[in-house]
Protein backbone atom coordinates (compact mmCIF):
# COMPACT_ATOMS: atom_id res chain seq x y z
CA UNK A 1 0.00 0.00 0.00
CA UNK A 2 2.73 2.67 0.53
CA UNK A 3 4.01 2.28 -2.55
CA UNK A 4 0.38 3.34 -3.74
CA UNK A 5 0.71 6.68 -6.06
CA UNK A 6 -2.44 8.63 -5.27
CA UNK A 7 -4.65 9.79 -8.55
CA UNK A 8 -5.10 13.76 -8.19
CA UNK A 9 -6.92 16.36 -9.61
CA UNK A 10 -4.79 19.30 -10.92
CA UNK A 11 -5.90 22.84 -11.19
CA UNK A 12 -7.81 22.96 -14.71
CA UNK A 13 -5.67 24.79 -17.08
CA UNK A 14 -8.97 26.92 -18.39
CA UNK A 15 -10.08 27.60 -14.88
CA UNK A 16 -12.49 30.64 -15.51
CA UNK A 17 -13.40 31.36 -11.92
CA UNK A 18 -16.13 30.69 -8.85
CA UNK A 19 -19.13 31.26 -11.31
CA UNK A 20 -18.60 28.86 -13.41
CA UNK A 21 -17.51 26.65 -11.25
CA UNK A 22 -20.67 26.54 -9.39
CA UNK A 23 -22.53 25.00 -12.10
CA UNK A 24 -23.94 21.50 -11.84
CA UNK A 25 -22.33 21.09 -7.89
CA UNK A 26 -24.26 20.14 -4.99
CA UNK A 27 -26.15 23.56 -3.67
CA UNK A 28 -24.82 23.21 -0.01
CA UNK A 29 -21.39 22.05 -1.59
CA UNK A 30 -21.21 25.98 -3.33
CA UNK A 31 -22.59 28.01 -0.01
CA UNK A 32 -20.11 26.08 1.87
CA UNK A 33 -17.22 26.89 -0.15
CA UNK A 34 -18.55 30.51 -0.64
CA UNK A 35 -18.39 31.25 3.36
CA UNK A 36 -15.35 29.94 3.44
CA UNK A 37 -14.03 33.05 1.61
CA UNK A 38 -15.02 34.90 4.83
CA UNK A 39 -13.36 32.81 7.20
CA UNK A 40 -10.74 30.61 5.78
CA UNK A 41 -13.14 27.50 7.41
CA UNK A 42 -14.54 25.41 4.94
CA UNK A 43 -17.44 23.51 6.72
CA UNK A 44 -18.97 20.69 4.74
CA UNK A 45 -21.43 18.38 6.65
CA UNK A 46 -23.42 15.49 5.95
CA UNK A 47 -23.48 16.41 2.57
CA UNK A 48 -24.12 13.22 0.32
CA UNK A 49 -21.33 14.34 -2.19
CA UNK A 50 -21.71 12.94 -5.93
CA UNK A 51 -18.31 11.92 -8.12
CA UNK A 52 -19.09 15.27 -9.52
CA UNK A 53 -18.77 17.11 -6.10
CA UNK A 54 -15.69 15.25 -5.17
CA UNK A 55 -13.67 16.75 -8.34
CA UNK A 56 -15.16 19.91 -7.65
CA UNK A 57 -14.60 20.65 -4.51
CA UNK A 58 -10.64 19.01 -5.17
CA UNK A 59 -10.84 21.75 -7.90
CA UNK A 60 -12.03 24.33 -5.22
CA UNK A 61 -9.30 23.33 -2.68
CA UNK A 62 -6.59 23.82 -5.08
CA UNK A 63 -7.41 27.46 -5.68
CA UNK A 64 -7.85 28.19 -1.55
CA UNK A 65 -4.27 28.55 -0.41
CA UNK A 66 -5.33 30.61 2.34
CA UNK A 67 -7.53 28.02 3.74
CA UNK A 68 -6.67 27.54 7.92
CA UNK A 69 -9.57 24.91 8.82
CA UNK A 70 -11.36 22.31 6.15
CA UNK A 71 -14.20 20.68 8.22
CA UNK A 72 -15.64 17.23 6.23
CA UNK A 73 -16.66 15.54 8.75
CA UNK A 74 -19.95 12.93 8.21
CA UNK A 75 -19.84 12.88 4.52
CA UNK A 76 -18.69 9.58 4.28
CA UNK A 77 -16.40 10.19 1.19
CA UNK A 78 -15.09 6.95 1.20
CA UNK A 79 -11.68 5.97 0.34
CA UNK A 80 -12.49 6.06 -3.59
CA UNK A 81 -12.97 9.82 -3.21
CA UNK A 82 -9.80 10.35 -1.06
CA UNK A 83 -7.65 9.37 -4.12
CA UNK A 84 -9.25 12.63 -6.02
CA UNK A 85 -8.84 14.77 -2.58
CA UNK A 86 -5.54 13.57 -0.92
CA UNK A 87 -3.49 15.89 -3.47
CA UNK A 88 -5.88 18.92 -3.10
CA UNK A 89 -5.55 18.67 0.58
CA UNK A 90 -1.77 18.51 0.91
CA UNK A 91 -2.17 21.66 -1.24
CA UNK A 92 -3.15 23.49 1.39
CA UNK A 93 -0.33 24.75 3.14
CA UNK A 94 -1.85 27.28 5.60
CA UNK A 95 -3.87 24.49 6.91
CA UNK A 96 -4.02 24.23 10.76
CA UNK A 97 -7.24 21.90 11.10
CA UNK A 98 -8.56 18.93 9.47
CA UNK A 99 -11.83 17.28 10.53
CA UNK A 100 -12.39 13.95 8.69
CA UNK A 101 -14.24 12.40 11.26
CA UNK A 102 -17.21 9.30 10.31
CA UNK A 103 -16.58 9.74 6.88
CA UNK A 104 -16.25 6.18 5.81
CA UNK A 105 -12.38 5.62 5.72
CA UNK A 106 -10.62 2.88 5.81
CA UNK A 107 -7.00 2.34 5.53
CA UNK A 108 -6.13 3.04 1.66
CA UNK A 109 -8.25 6.17 2.19
CA UNK A 110 -6.07 7.35 5.11
CA UNK A 111 -2.19 5.86 3.64
CA UNK A 112 -4.03 7.72 0.46
CA UNK A 113 -4.02 11.45 2.56
CA UNK A 114 -1.09 10.34 4.75
CA UNK A 115 1.57 10.35 1.87
CA UNK A 116 0.59 13.84 1.08
CA UNK A 117 0.56 15.64 5.40
CA UNK A 118 3.94 16.38 5.36
CA UNK A 119 3.34 19.15 3.06
CA UNK A 120 0.89 20.57 5.70
CA UNK A 121 3.91 22.29 7.97
CA UNK A 122 1.09 24.12 9.65
CA UNK A 123 -1.39 21.38 10.78
CA UNK A 124 -1.81 21.17 14.54
CA UNK A 125 -4.95 19.10 14.83
CA UNK A 126 -6.07 15.72 12.92
CA UNK A 127 -9.15 14.47 13.87
CA UNK A 128 -9.51 10.95 11.86
CA UNK A 129 -12.12 9.61 14.74
CA UNK A 130 -15.12 6.90 13.98
CA UNK A 131 -13.84 5.83 10.90
CA UNK A 132 -12.31 2.18 9.59
CA UNK A 133 -8.85 2.85 10.39
CA UNK A 134 -7.20 0.02 11.36
CA UNK A 135 -3.45 -1.67 11.54
CA UNK A 136 -2.05 -0.59 8.24
CA UNK A 137 -3.64 2.85 7.89
CA UNK A 138 -2.29 3.87 11.13
CA UNK A 139 1.02 2.52 10.32
CA UNK A 140 1.31 4.69 7.30
CA UNK A 141 -0.28 7.50 9.49
CA UNK A 142 2.58 7.37 12.18
CA UNK A 143 5.66 7.56 9.11
CA UNK A 144 4.33 10.64 8.41
CA UNK A 145 3.04 12.42 11.51
CA UNK A 146 6.28 13.15 12.83
CA UNK A 147 6.85 16.09 10.19
CA UNK A 148 3.71 17.63 11.54
CA UNK A 149 3.42 20.53 14.28
CA UNK A 150 0.38 18.60 15.66
CA UNK A 151 -1.20 19.48 19.11
CA UNK A 152 -4.42 17.12 18.59
CA UNK A 153 -4.72 13.39 17.15
CA UNK A 154 -7.96 11.90 17.23
CA UNK A 155 -8.52 8.09 16.54
CA UNK A 156 -10.97 7.20 18.55
CA UNK A 157 -13.75 4.62 16.96
CA UNK A 158 -11.54 2.88 14.64
CA UNK A 159 -10.09 -0.34 14.38
CA UNK A 160 -6.46 -0.15 15.32
CA UNK A 161 -5.24 -3.33 17.48
CA UNK A 162 -2.02 -3.86 19.07
CA UNK A 163 0.17 -3.74 16.27
CA UNK A 164 -1.37 -0.08 15.14
CA UNK A 165 -0.76 1.02 18.51
CA UNK A 166 3.03 -0.16 19.21
CA UNK A 167 3.42 1.25 15.63
CA UNK A 168 2.60 4.85 16.94
CA UNK A 169 4.04 4.52 19.62
CA UNK A 170 7.04 3.89 18.19
CA UNK A 171 6.69 7.74 16.45
CA UNK A 172 4.98 9.39 19.17
CA UNK A 173 8.02 10.84 21.14
CA UNK A 174 9.25 12.67 18.43
CA UNK A 175 5.82 14.61 18.22
CA UNK A 176 7.15 17.27 20.84
CA UNK A 177 3.69 19.54 20.74
CA UNK A 178 1.50 16.50 21.16
CA UNK A 179 -0.70 17.33 23.88
CA UNK A 180 -4.02 15.49 23.32
CA UNK A 181 -4.38 12.14 22.02
CA UNK A 182 -7.72 10.29 21.75
CA UNK A 183 -7.40 6.55 20.90
CA UNK A 184 -10.67 5.27 22.97
CA UNK A 185 -12.88 2.58 20.96
CA UNK A 186 -10.41 0.86 19.48
CA UNK A 187 -8.93 -2.65 19.69
CA UNK A 188 -6.32 -1.98 21.21
CA UNK A 189 -4.88 -5.07 24.03
CA UNK A 190 -2.33 -4.95 26.84
CA UNK A 191 0.77 -4.75 24.40
CA UNK A 192 -0.47 -1.77 22.61
CA UNK A 193 -1.79 0.09 25.42
CA UNK A 194 1.73 -0.70 27.71
CA UNK A 195 4.00 0.30 24.37
CA UNK A 196 1.52 3.43 23.99
CA UNK A 197 2.22 3.75 27.82
CA UNK A 198 5.81 3.40 27.78
CA UNK A 199 6.55 6.24 25.14
CA UNK A 200 4.73 8.95 27.27
CA UNK A 201 7.23 9.49 29.38
CA UNK A 202 9.64 10.38 25.98
CA UNK A 203 7.39 13.49 25.18
CA UNK A 204 7.77 16.49 26.65
CA UNK A 205 4.34 17.71 26.15
CA UNK A 206 2.22 14.60 27.13
CA UNK A 207 1.75 12.83 30.21
CA UNK A 208 -0.67 9.36 31.09
CA UNK A 209 -3.15 11.89 32.63
CA UNK A 210 -3.63 13.56 29.30
CA UNK A 211 -4.96 10.12 27.66
CA UNK A 212 -8.15 9.53 29.12
CA UNK A 213 -9.03 7.12 25.95
CA UNK A 214 -6.11 4.83 26.45
CA UNK A 215 -7.13 1.84 27.84
CA UNK A 216 -10.71 2.46 27.24
CA UNK A 217 -11.69 0.62 24.06
CA UNK A 218 -15.49 0.72 24.21
CA UNK A 219 -18.20 -0.54 26.44
CA UNK A 220 -18.18 -4.00 24.80
CA UNK A 221 -14.85 -4.76 25.63
CA UNK A 222 -14.77 -2.98 28.78
CA UNK A 223 -18.51 -5.20 30.09
CA UNK A 224 -16.09 -8.36 28.83
CA UNK A 225 -13.36 -7.40 31.36
CA UNK A 226 -15.42 -6.45 34.31
CA UNK A 227 -17.06 -7.64 36.72
CA UNK A 228 -20.87 -8.30 36.26
CA UNK A 229 -21.89 -6.49 39.60
CA UNK A 230 -20.45 -3.30 38.19
CA UNK A 231 -21.28 -3.99 34.47
CA UNK A 232 -25.27 -3.95 35.71
CA UNK A 233 -24.97 -0.62 37.63
CA UNK A 234 -23.14 0.92 34.73
CA UNK A 235 -25.58 -0.65 32.29
CA UNK A 236 -29.22 0.73 34.50
CA UNK A 237 -27.12 4.26 34.33
CA UNK A 238 -26.74 4.09 31.23
CA UNK A 239 -30.15 2.98 30.08
CA UNK A 240 -31.93 5.65 32.47
CA UNK A 241 -29.73 8.23 30.67
CA UNK A 242 -26.28 8.45 32.18
CA UNK A 243 -27.39 10.78 35.25
CA UNK A 244 -27.47 8.92 38.51
CA UNK A 245 -25.37 5.75 39.03
CA UNK A 246 -25.80 3.69 42.27
CA UNK A 247 -23.15 1.13 43.29
CA UNK A 248 -23.84 -0.18 46.95
CA UNK A 249 -23.74 -4.00 46.61
CA UNK A 250 -19.92 -4.52 47.23
CA UNK A 251 -21.08 -5.82 51.45
CA UNK A 252 -24.25 -7.13 50.57
CA UNK A 253 -22.98 -9.24 47.95
CA UNK A 254 -19.74 -10.57 50.64
CA UNK A 255 -17.60 -10.20 47.86
CA UNK A 256 -14.10 -7.98 48.28
CA UNK A 257 -13.56 -5.70 45.79
CA UNK A 258 -10.66 -5.65 44.28
CA UNK A 259 -8.25 -2.62 42.80
CA UNK A 260 -9.15 -3.84 38.77
CA UNK A 261 -12.87 -3.51 39.87
CA UNK A 262 -12.59 -0.18 40.98
CA UNK A 263 -10.14 0.92 37.89
CA UNK A 264 -12.88 -0.14 36.06
CA UNK A 265 -15.69 2.07 37.72
CA UNK A 266 -13.53 4.93 37.36
CA UNK A 267 -12.63 4.11 34.29
CA UNK A 268 -16.70 3.69 33.32
CA UNK A 269 -17.18 7.41 35.07
CA UNK A 270 -15.16 8.95 32.93
CA UNK A 271 -17.35 8.29 30.22
CA UNK A 272 -20.22 9.38 31.79
CA UNK A 273 -20.71 12.69 30.99
CA UNK A 274 -23.73 13.53 32.37
CA UNK A 275 -23.61 11.97 36.00
CA UNK A 276 -24.90 13.91 38.37
CA UNK A 277 -25.42 11.43 41.60
CA UNK A 278 -22.92 9.01 42.43
CA UNK A 279 -23.68 6.61 45.22
CA UNK A 280 -21.10 4.10 47.08
CA UNK A 281 -22.14 3.77 49.94
CA UNK A 282 -22.36 1.07 52.17
CA UNK A 283 -19.06 -1.19 50.11
CA UNK A 284 -16.93 -0.96 53.07
CA UNK A 285 -14.00 0.23 50.23
CA UNK A 286 -10.47 0.22 51.47
CA UNK A 287 -8.44 3.89 51.88
CA UNK A 288 -6.33 2.55 48.48
CA UNK A 289 -9.35 1.99 46.58
CA UNK A 290 -11.36 4.93 47.10
CA UNK A 291 -8.18 6.40 46.09
CA UNK A 292 -7.72 4.64 43.36
CA UNK A 293 -11.26 6.55 42.10
CA UNK A 294 -10.34 9.92 42.59
CA UNK A 295 -9.08 10.50 38.98
CA UNK A 296 -12.76 8.92 37.82
CA UNK A 297 -14.94 11.01 40.22
CA UNK A 298 -12.95 14.14 39.28
CA UNK A 299 -14.02 13.85 35.97
CA UNK A 300 -17.86 13.90 36.38
CA UNK A 301 -18.03 17.78 36.13
CA UNK A 302 -21.73 18.02 36.45
CA UNK A 303 -21.85 16.06 39.52
CA UNK A 304 -24.63 17.26 42.36
CA UNK A 305 -24.91 14.47 44.82
CA UNK A 306 -21.63 12.19 46.02
CA UNK A 307 -22.59 9.87 48.74
CA UNK A 308 -19.09 7.65 50.10
CA UNK A 309 -21.32 6.54 53.34
CA UNK A 310 -19.84 3.97 55.40
CA UNK A 311 -16.95 2.80 53.98
CA UNK A 312 -12.75 2.93 54.96
CA UNK A 313 -11.78 6.41 54.07
CA UNK A 314 -8.49 7.42 55.71
CA UNK A 315 -6.53 10.55 56.42
CA UNK A 316 -4.54 9.87 52.90
CA UNK A 317 -7.49 8.52 50.60
CA UNK A 318 -9.44 11.82 51.74
CA UNK A 319 -6.75 14.26 51.18
CA UNK A 320 -6.86 13.10 47.59
CA UNK A 321 -10.31 12.85 47.13
CA UNK A 322 -10.78 16.61 48.38
CA UNK A 323 -8.57 18.10 46.07
CA UNK A 324 -10.09 16.40 43.18
CA UNK A 325 -13.54 17.47 44.97
CA UNK A 326 -12.72 21.18 44.53
CA UNK A 327 -13.27 21.01 40.70
CA UNK A 328 -16.88 19.82 41.39
CA UNK A 329 -18.34 23.36 41.09
CA UNK A 330 -22.02 21.69 41.00
CA UNK A 331 -21.48 19.44 43.96
CA UNK A 332 -24.24 19.98 46.18
CA UNK A 333 -24.66 17.23 48.68
CA UNK A 334 -21.67 15.42 50.21
CA UNK A 335 -22.34 12.33 52.67
CA UNK A 336 -18.68 10.64 54.26
CA UNK A 337 -20.53 9.14 57.17
CA UNK A 338 -18.67 6.29 59.09
CA UNK A 339 -15.94 6.85 57.42
CA UNK A 340 -12.32 7.73 59.27
CA UNK A 341 -10.95 10.75 57.62
CA UNK A 342 -9.94 11.64 61.13
CA UNK A 343 -8.69 15.52 62.32
CA UNK A 344 -6.70 15.79 59.08
CA UNK A 345 -9.12 14.89 56.71
CA UNK A 346 -11.36 17.20 58.23
CA UNK A 347 -8.79 20.12 57.63
CA UNK A 348 -8.10 19.20 54.48
CA UNK A 349 -12.06 18.86 54.08
CA UNK A 350 -12.28 22.44 55.36
CA UNK A 351 -10.05 23.58 52.77
CA UNK A 352 -12.30 22.25 49.61
CA UNK A 353 -15.52 24.01 51.49
CA UNK A 354 -14.61 27.15 50.27
CA UNK A 355 -14.27 25.93 46.58
CA UNK A 356 -18.05 24.44 46.29
CA UNK A 357 -20.00 27.77 45.75
CA UNK A 358 -22.64 25.24 45.63
CA UNK A 359 -22.77 22.70 49.14
CA UNK A 360 -25.74 22.67 50.72
CA UNK A 361 -25.41 19.63 52.27
CA UNK A 362 -22.67 17.96 54.11
CA UNK A 363 -22.99 14.50 56.27
CA UNK A 364 -19.59 13.61 58.21
CA UNK A 365 -20.92 11.40 61.79
CA UNK A 366 -18.98 8.90 62.23
CA UNK A 367 -14.90 10.37 61.67
CA UNK A 368 -13.54 10.43 64.65
CA UNK A 369 -12.96 14.09 64.31
CA UNK A 370 -11.90 15.84 67.71
CA UNK A 371 -11.94 19.48 68.21
CA UNK A 372 -9.34 20.44 66.03
CA UNK A 373 -11.09 19.07 62.63
CA UNK A 374 -14.57 20.31 64.48
CA UNK A 375 -13.28 24.22 64.89
CA UNK A 376 -11.27 23.82 61.20
CA UNK A 377 -14.77 23.12 59.69
CA UNK A 378 -16.90 25.68 61.54
CA UNK A 379 -14.21 28.24 60.59
CA UNK A 380 -14.70 27.58 56.72
CA UNK A 381 -18.66 27.73 56.85
CA UNK A 382 -18.87 31.67 56.14
CA UNK A 383 -16.81 30.92 53.22
CA UNK A 384 -19.65 28.39 51.46
CA UNK A 385 -22.43 31.33 50.31
CA UNK A 386 -25.39 28.24 50.56
CA UNK A 387 -24.05 26.55 53.75
CA UNK A 388 -24.67 27.24 57.43
CA UNK A 389 -23.73 25.56 60.63
CA UNK A 390 -27.65 24.67 60.98
CA UNK A 391 -26.92 22.70 57.78
CA UNK A 392 -24.13 21.22 58.94
CA UNK A 393 -24.95 18.26 61.43
CA UNK A 394 -21.89 16.40 60.72
CA UNK A 395 -19.82 18.58 63.47
CA UNK A 396 -18.98 17.67 67.02
CA UNK A 397 -21.26 14.42 66.09
CA UNK A 398 -19.01 11.50 65.12
CA UNK A 399 -20.54 8.49 67.16
CA UNK A 400 -21.74 7.34 70.33
CA UNK A 401 -18.87 5.86 71.90
CA UNK A 402 -16.79 9.30 71.19
CA UNK A 403 -19.38 11.36 72.79
CA UNK A 404 -20.11 8.92 75.73
CA UNK A 405 -16.01 9.49 76.38
CA UNK A 406 -15.84 13.20 75.94
CA UNK A 407 -19.27 13.78 77.77
CA UNK A 408 -20.28 14.47 82.00
CA UNK A 409 -21.40 11.05 83.44
CA UNK A 410 -24.85 12.84 83.93
CA UNK A 411 -25.44 13.74 80.72
CA UNK A 412 -24.67 10.61 79.32
CA UNK A 413 -26.80 8.89 81.72
CA UNK A 414 -29.89 10.96 81.29
CA UNK A 415 -29.24 10.73 77.15
CA UNK A 416 -29.30 6.72 77.07
CA UNK A 417 -32.29 6.57 79.95
CA UNK A 418 -34.44 8.98 77.37
CA UNK A 419 -33.35 6.70 74.21
CA UNK A 420 -33.86 3.23 76.05
CA UNK A 421 -37.62 4.94 77.13
CA UNK A 422 -38.05 6.16 73.86
CA UNK A 423 -39.16 9.50 76.02
CA UNK A 424 -39.60 12.89 73.87
CA UNK A 425 -38.60 14.43 77.57
CA UNK A 426 -35.15 15.22 77.95
CA UNK A 427 -34.40 16.75 81.50
CA UNK A 428 -31.53 18.35 83.35
CA UNK A 429 -33.21 20.65 85.52
CA UNK A 430 -30.80 21.85 88.46
CA UNK A 431 -27.84 19.92 87.50
CA UNK A 432 -25.36 22.20 87.89
CA UNK A 433 -23.64 21.04 84.42
CA UNK A 434 -22.40 23.77 83.26
CA UNK A 435 -20.46 24.83 79.70
CA UNK A 436 -19.44 20.90 78.99
CA UNK A 437 -22.75 20.13 80.21
CA UNK A 438 -24.45 22.26 77.84
CA UNK A 439 -22.00 21.71 74.84
CA UNK A 440 -22.22 17.64 75.52
CA UNK A 441 -26.45 18.65 75.17
CA UNK A 442 -25.79 20.62 72.06
CA UNK A 443 -23.57 17.77 70.37
CA UNK A 444 -26.00 15.05 70.55
CA UNK A 445 -29.67 17.42 69.88
CA UNK A 446 -29.53 16.01 66.07
CA UNK A 447 -29.85 12.67 67.15
CA UNK A 448 -33.32 13.16 69.33
CA UNK A 449 -35.19 14.87 66.86
CA UNK A 450 -38.26 13.70 68.63
CA UNK A 451 -37.90 15.67 71.34
CA UNK A 452 -40.69 18.03 72.69
CA UNK A 453 -39.60 19.04 75.76
CA UNK A 454 -35.93 20.11 76.97
CA UNK A 455 -35.31 21.63 80.40
CA UNK A 456 -32.04 23.10 80.93
CA UNK A 457 -33.46 25.13 83.88
CA UNK A 458 -30.70 25.97 86.80
CA UNK A 459 -27.55 24.21 84.73
CA UNK A 460 -25.52 27.17 85.29
CA UNK A 461 -25.74 27.87 81.67
CA UNK A 462 -23.70 31.47 80.37
CA UNK A 463 -24.01 33.42 76.83
CA UNK A 464 -21.63 30.24 75.42
CA UNK A 465 -23.65 27.72 76.69
CA UNK A 466 -26.85 29.28 74.65
CA UNK A 467 -25.11 30.45 71.40
CA UNK A 468 -23.75 26.57 71.52
CA UNK A 469 -27.49 25.54 72.09
CA UNK A 470 -28.67 27.64 69.17
CA UNK A 471 -26.66 26.17 66.56
CA UNK A 472 -28.47 22.26 67.23
CA UNK A 473 -32.01 23.54 68.30
CA UNK A 474 -33.65 23.68 64.98
CA UNK A 475 -32.98 19.77 64.89
CA UNK A 476 -35.91 19.69 67.32
CA UNK A 477 -38.41 20.35 64.80
CA UNK A 478 -41.05 18.97 67.23
CA UNK A 479 -39.94 20.82 70.51
CA UNK A 480 -42.91 22.59 72.09
CA UNK A 481 -41.25 23.35 75.19
CA UNK A 482 -38.49 25.04 75.88
CA UNK A 483 -36.96 25.77 79.64
CA UNK A 484 -33.89 28.13 80.09
CA UNK A 485 -34.70 29.53 83.40
CA UNK A 486 -32.26 30.36 86.35
CA UNK A 487 -29.56 30.57 84.15
CA UNK A 488 -26.47 33.29 83.69
CA UNK A 489 -27.94 34.39 80.19
CA UNK A 490 -27.18 38.01 79.16
CA UNK A 491 -28.01 39.70 76.05
CA UNK A 492 -25.67 38.18 74.03
CA UNK A 493 -27.22 35.12 74.82
CA UNK A 494 -30.50 36.32 74.40
CA UNK A 495 -29.82 37.54 70.95
CA UNK A 496 -28.38 34.06 70.06
CA UNK A 497 -31.81 32.41 71.27
CA UNK A 498 -33.79 35.01 69.13
CA UNK A 499 -32.49 33.83 65.97
CA UNK A 500 -33.12 30.22 66.60
CA UNK A 501 -37.03 30.51 67.88
CA UNK A 502 -38.54 31.39 65.08
CA UNK A 503 -37.17 27.78 63.64
CA UNK A 504 -38.99 26.06 66.30
CA UNK A 505 -42.59 25.54 64.51
CA UNK A 506 -44.47 24.01 67.26
CA UNK A 507 -42.94 25.80 70.42
CA UNK A 508 -45.41 26.70 73.07
CA UNK A 509 -43.52 28.27 75.70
Amino acid sequence: MSGLIPIQVRPKDDWSGWDDWAQGVHPRLVKAVKASAMGGVLRCHRVPLAPTDVDALAQALYHMPRLESLRLSNNNIGDKAMEVLAGAIGSLTSLTELHLRDDDLGDTGVTLLAAFLPSLKNLTHLDLSSNHIGNAGVASLAEQVPYLPLSTLHLMNNRIADAGAIALSKNLPMITSLDTLWMYDNQVGPRGEASLAEALPNMTSMQADGLPGIGFQGWPRWKRETHRDIVEAVAECRKRGGTKLSYTVGVAAERELHDQDLSALSQALKHLPRLTELDLSGNGLPDTSLRSLTSGIRSCKHLIELNLDENRLLFIGAAELFYALGDLKSLETLRLSHNNIGNSGAMCLADTLSKLPNIRTLSINGNNIGEAGSISLTAALPKVPCMQQRDFPGIGWQNYAIWTEESPDVVVQGVNDCRRHKSTELSFANTHIGGDGVTAVARVLSQLPGLTLLDLSGTKMTDHGVTVLSETLPYLSSLETLSLQRNNIGTTGVFALCGVLLRLPRLKR
